[in-house]
């Protein structure tokens, strides 16, 4: 099978070097720069009417407030703002959902925004004078040297890549010593290489758990509904909150989405994120469809272009899953993801209740592996160093922030570019707003056993979903099965 076009898939370079090996791409010129954009990914260029400012979209920007509002119309009305200064993009930016990145150029400069939680990625690198801008280091790759130091041969031989499947590294850098990622809620100053934190930048107003439900509730429909305007779209079902959310928020268009369940790993006909999808769907009246992943034998060239897309691929994990993807899940349907929805869920204390972190080793904690690599702990003391300035400025809790800007900006971020060879993705939890409406909330309504203000915000949206358990526990399910009997009482009686 010919592999062609799923190399370096839904990505694009941005660059001063001309790429003949692009040659199929599309291509455009800007001031001394060449754009090139995968055939598979959007991108729309708006000029102001000075002709001296213009804005760039790579992928795709949604309006929750005004579903029926295109790309286009978004990037039109940014560009007619009076100012495009960094503090009008990021305000502007402030209620928009989608996976983008926005290349703006003003009479003086070039910035580079992302989506929320920079789920569409930048890769940059400073080379000649002039800086770089890519999806992926390997696509940079075709453009400038990428140079491979210590970094590299540490992280190769190092305990956490060769006991963690889903291994990462932290958000701002990489394994390249002259290539850097831009992290969410920062933005890049293009004629310097320099990225510059804009988010949070005021103190978090505090929501009661019925406000921040309302709220959180039009936000994440208003996104879905206004993707469902743009794809056919496909949701992804689990026995988890984070889909079950995603559910509800899409009542309008249910009957209209690909509902399916992956199997995977571990996973039998047996598991509660098997069974309790089917369940769910058939009690609403929709048809649940099963997509078994990992059992095939894997062609050999689909992994060579898998592994050649990304510089942190993980094929025998992720890429195992995105081959069976690629083979059976419907190619013209946008993926639907409760990703993100972990930065609110307390994802990093799930008691709600924690220690005050006091210094970047209480982070490096989190990961099993990070401690015994010196560029990780470099990294991981410089954001730190951020991060609590930011917590005094915002009152964000730094959990919050590390699982926001580290676990989904550089974990997830990464999965869903891998994923760019099989699908596209959207996640309407990479929304600033939603997610400062939700961090709103009282710890102890947004963690763990009840995520109150999420189980209010599914009940709003659908309150039928919730008529099957939610990740269930055997002792919870025992309890369910004794009190339907009507022998829980007796039972509680004589404990």
């Amino acid at each position: 099978m010919n592999y062609t076009r799923l190399s370096f898939r839904r990505q694009f370079l941005f660059t001063t070097t001309e790429c003949l090996k692009l040659g199929e791409w599309k291509h455009n010129t800007i001031d001394t720069y060449n754009l090139y954009v995968h055939p598979d990914l959007d991108h729309y260029i708006v000029r102001g009417e000075d002709n001296q400012s213009l804005v760039v979209l790579i992928g795709y920007i949604i309006n929750p407030e005004q579903p029926e509002e295109t790309d286009h119309e978004i990037v039109t009305r940014l560009c007619a703002r009076e100012s495009l200064t960094e503090e009008s993009i990021a305000r502007f930016l402030y209620p928009m959902s989608g996976r983008f990145v926005l290349i703006v150029k003003t009479p003086d400069k070039f910035l580079v925004f992302h989506d929320c939680c920079g789920l569409r990625t930048v890769f940059f690198a400073n080379h000649d004078g002039y800086t770089h801008i890519a999806s992926d280091p390997l696509l940079l790759g075709l453009a400038i040297p990428l140079i491979k130091g210590k970094k590299w041969d540490d992280y190769q031989a190092s305990i956490h890549k060769k006991e963690n499947d889903e291994h990462w590294i932290p958000a701002g850098g990489s394994l390249y010593d002259n290539v850097f990622h831009l992290i969410p809620n920062h933005y890049l100053n293009v004629s310097n290489s320099e990225q510059i934190r804009f988010w949070p930048n005021r103190k978090i107003s505090a929501y009661s758990t019925d406000e921040a439900s309302q709220k959180a509730a039009l936000i994440l429909s208003g996104s879905i509904l206004a993707a469902s305007k743009r794809f056919k779209l496909a949701l992804p079902l689990t026995a988890g909150w984070d889909s079950r959310a995603v559910l509800a928020a899409s009542r309008h268009v249910a009957s209209d989405l690909f509902l399916y369940t992956l199997q995977y790993g571990a996973l039998t006909s047996g598991s509660y994120d098997l069974r309790i999808p089917a369940k769910l769907l058939s009690r609403l009246g929709y048809e649940h469809h099963l997509i078994e992943c990992g059992k095939d034998a894997y062609d050999e060239e689909f992994m060579s272009v898998y592994m050649a897309n990304s510089a942190m691929a993980h094929f025998f994990d992720w890429g195992k899953i995105a081959f069976s993807l690629y083979q059976k899940y419907p190619s013209d349907m946008v993926c639907l993801k409760g990703a993100g929805a972990g930065i609110v869920r307390c994802n990093y204390y799930s008691s709600g209740k924690h220690d005050p972190i006091l210094n970047s080793d209480q982070l490096l904690g989190l990961v099993p592996g990070w401690d015994k690599l010196s560029f990780v702990r470099e990294s991981m003391e410089k954001w730190f160093i951020q991060a609590k300035e930011i917590h005094a400025i915002s009152s964000y809790d730094i959990l919050d922030l590390f699982c926001w800007e580290q676990r989904v900006g550089n974990w997830q971020s990464q999965s869903q570019v891998e994923w760019d060879i099989a699908l596209e993705q959207f996640t309407p939890f990479s929304n600033r707003e939603l997610l400062d409406t939700l961090l709103g909330v009282k710890t102890a309504d947004r963690c763990y056993p009840g995520y109150i203000v999420f189980e209010k915000m599914i009940v709003k949206l659908w309150p039928e979903v919730m008529k099957e358990p939610i990740n269930p526990s055997f002792k919870g399910m025992v309890k369910n099965v004794l009190s339907k009997f009507g022998v829980l009482d007796l039972v509680l009686k004589f404990k």
